[in-house]
């Protein structure tokens, strides 16, 4: 599909954004070199549903994927959001790009040379921040590092650490492992060659600016280093292990515009496809947890990045699969993290549970001791919500006592009552009865005091029921789906008989702008209400309709009824104006607009013969 962007627009929407225009025809070129399908697949489990591609949607949480891929129209929409767009207008919602950053990404990942000036960015060294610079730094302190753990001086301490810990070469590579030098400018002149800046290099978390002189040194020094990818498999942030003995143990970036910690999943993006064919994710805590899995043959495994699971990670962790296993350690922070993420899991959608390895092993360990066979063992003795609630490593209740079984029901009761399954509340409430010896009707009266009053705070937020559409929106959805229809409209409306302002806008681009067009153009360069409203029109196809005679009724009764609506009005209209001219006692220009008035009554007794003799096959 093709549309005509009124220039206007684009000036105003995207002033902040360039230095320079970028050509409509470099646009179209980018989009008609990229499909949709393949990189929208790199960030999201898409399935083949008929003619399109379904997932859960990115944008918002839902238990049924209602967001679709169009390869035919090389467009995305969510029916439940609402959100829509092309290949350029993905890019700009997932990684928070500017239009001129999208477009420049896509014409990298195609190959196509953009002129410098209508890149999307000042260069490298001038300062200005965009989140396609930060992946480029990133990408380049991913090299850097890896170069360095390859050097025969520098790179050999973290080597025989990595050797020490029965790391493969193959999994350093997979990971892309490297290793910080112990010099206190070794990265940050590397980039500064580059020709990146040092404000640059600050802002993306690598360098911090010095107190005194104005000069700045490296974050990571003497550091095995860890990329942190996006589910895309980009670079966007690094942990490093220290190599000496110094404090901290552990250091992370710090949070930029492309990275925030409880948003990511550290080995997403290796995992993914394994997820998906297992349909399970194993989810441990640190870095080493998850490449010693990845070793033993446990590819659909990802880590949280030293935080208990947030809703962000749940949210991502469920566009691949619905059951996963959370591995802790059972020292107290351990235990810690997995109460937290327990909490966050209830109601999730998520069907988990949760494995306590034995004291003072974590995953790593275990499997060095105990090798793939002895950990897939210990995954078969997970524990649910109630189990792991009353493990006493967890709890610390004495379930024997009278005190202890008080303090646990006590305890666990307040999650029992955000549980919103009544039949799985009902179950963990007859656990742990069983498990405290008290009957299941003194635990219900209690559970019930605790929920009295959050019912209404308990219930989910209900999607606001759709209207039908109206009579605009099926002309406009026929004439984009229908050739024959697009031509009748044209010949039969004007954009301005639309009363519905973007429909109106949609029909200039999309209807009556595709006689001229050359070419794709963005959605993403439409207002956001526009690429919302076109996207739905585009992403629905005509499948309501039962044939070719079904289409035409409908196309003649929503062309009658907008010039019928139209007519009525400029009837309304002449009334008023002869009015005035007669109030005014301008008796000529009264005759003139009579004149005109009965004009259009004929012509709208005329429609209405024709429309009656259409209905009845005698015409």
């Amino acid at each position: 599909m093709s549309f005509t962007p009124i220039p206007s627009l684009w000036a105003v929407r995207h002033e902040e954004d360039r230095p320079a225009m970028i050509p409509e025809e470099a646009v179209s070129r980018v989009l008609a070199s990229t499909d949709i399908v393949q990189l929208i697949g790199s960030y999201l489990p898409l399935r083949p549903a008929g003619r399109y591609h379904k997932a859960l949607c990115p944008f918002h949480t839902e238990k049924t994927p209602s967001f679709i891929v169009n390869p035919e129209r090389q467009i995305f929409h969510c029916f439940g959001c609402g959100e829509g767009g092309d290949s350029i207008g993905f890019l700009m919602r997932q990684q928070r790009l500017s239009f001129p950053e999208a477009v420049r990404f896509l014409a990298d990942r195609a190959g196509i040379n953009l002129p410098a000036r209508f890149s999307g960015a000042s260069g490298p060294g001038r300062g200005e921040e965009g989140r396609l610079q930060l992946l480029e730094i990133h990408n380049a302190a991913a090299g850097f590092f890896r170069q360095q753990l390859a050097h025969q001086t520098d790179g050999a301490a973290g080597r025989a650490y990595l050797r020490g810990r029965g790391i493969p070469e193959s999994v350093v590579e997979q990971f892309g492992l490297g290793c910080a030098p112990a010099s206190w400018e070794g990265l940050l002149r590397h980039l500064l060659r580059r020709d990146f800046s040092k404000e640059q290099v600050e802002r993306a978390g690598l360098a911090i600016a010095r107190k005194e002189g104005g000069g700045a040194y490296d974050r990571f020094r003497n550091r095995l280093m860890i990329p942190i990818c996006d589910s895309s498999g980009k670079v966007i942030a690094f942990g490093g292990r220290t190599l000496d003995g110094s404090d901290p143990k552990y250091l992370n970036s710090p949070e930029t515009s492309i990275y925030k910690k409880g948003a990511h999943l550290f080995g997403l993006h290796l995992a993914a496809s394994s997820i998906r064919d297992r349909g399970l994710v194993i989810v441990v805590e640190g870095y080493f947890d998850l490449i010693a899995l990845h070793i033993h043959g446990f590819q659909h495994s990802v880590a949280v990045l030293g935080t208990a699971l947030t809703a962000e990670q749940i949210a991502l962790l469920r566009r691949y699969t619905t059951r996963a296993l959370l591995v802790f350690d059972p020292d107290a922070a351990g235990i810690a993290a997995a109460r937290r993420s327990v909490e966050s899991l209830l109601n999730s959608g998520l069907d988990w549970r949760v494995i306590l390895l034995p004291e003072g092993k974590d995953p790593d360990r275990f499997l060095q001791e105990r090798g793939a066979s002895g950990f897939s063992d210990a995954l078969e003795g997970s524990k649910d919500l109630m189990e792991f609630l009353l493990d006493r490593r967890v709890s610390g209740f004495d379930l024997i006592s009278p005190d202890g079984q008080a303090a646990a029901v006590n305890a666990v009761l307040p999650l029992l009552a955000v549980v919103e399954n009544e039949i799985t509340r009902q179950r963990y409430v007859e656990k742990l009865a069983r498990r405290v010896a008290l009957s299941n009707d003194a635990i219900v009266r209690e559970l019930n005091l605790q929920m009295k009053g959050r019912r209404q705070d308990l219930m989910p937020p209900t999607l606001r029921p759709k209207s039908l559409p109206s009579t605009e929106w099926r002309l406009i959805h026929l004439a984009l789906h229908h050739p024959g229809a697009a031509h009748r409209v044209r010949e039969a409306i004007r954009p301005d008989e639309m009363e519905d302002q973007t429909l109106r806008r949609i029909c200039e681009s999309a209807v009556m702008g595709s006689r001229t067009a050359s070419g794709p153009v963005s959605l993403a360069m439409e207002e956001p209400e526009v690429q919302r409203v076109l996207s739905e029109l585009l992403a629905t196809d005509l499948g309501e309709y039962e044939g070719e005679d079904a289409i035409e009724r409908t196309l003649s009764d929503c062309l009658g009824w907008v010039k019928a609506r139209g007519e009525r009005r400029a009837g309304e209209e002449l009334q008023q104006q002869m009015k005035e001219a007669e109030r005014a006692g301008d008796y000529i220009t009264l005759e003139r607009l009579q004149a005109r008035l009965l004009s259009l009554k004929k012509d709208q007794a005329h429609r209405a013969v024709q429309s009656g003799r259409e209905g009845r096959g005698l015409v």
